[in-house]
């Protein structure tokens, strides 16, 4: 379930409050997108990031762009 996913990629990459709220706003496409789990280019782990909340907070930006909508 990529409910679940997300929460592990929360736990794994030490994410902060405001990212997490900023990732549970988002549809499954936009999240799976940000997570790496599309097929494209981004990384489940992100290692050897400074940081990583604003790595995902560029990544739900990018994809917003691509016309990803937030849940309702």
């Amino acid at each position: 379930d990529w409910k679940d996913d997300l929460e592990e990629f929360i736990r794994k990459n030490n994410l902060d409050n405001r990212t997490q709220d900023a990732l549970y706003n988002l549809d499954k496409s936009v999240v799976t997108t940000v997570m790496g789990m599309d097929g494209g280019r981004n990384t489940f782990l992100l290692e050897g990031v400074r940081n990583p909340d604003a790595v995902v907070m560029s990544r739900i930006r990018n994809a917003g762009k691509g016309g990803g909508r937030r849940r309702d």
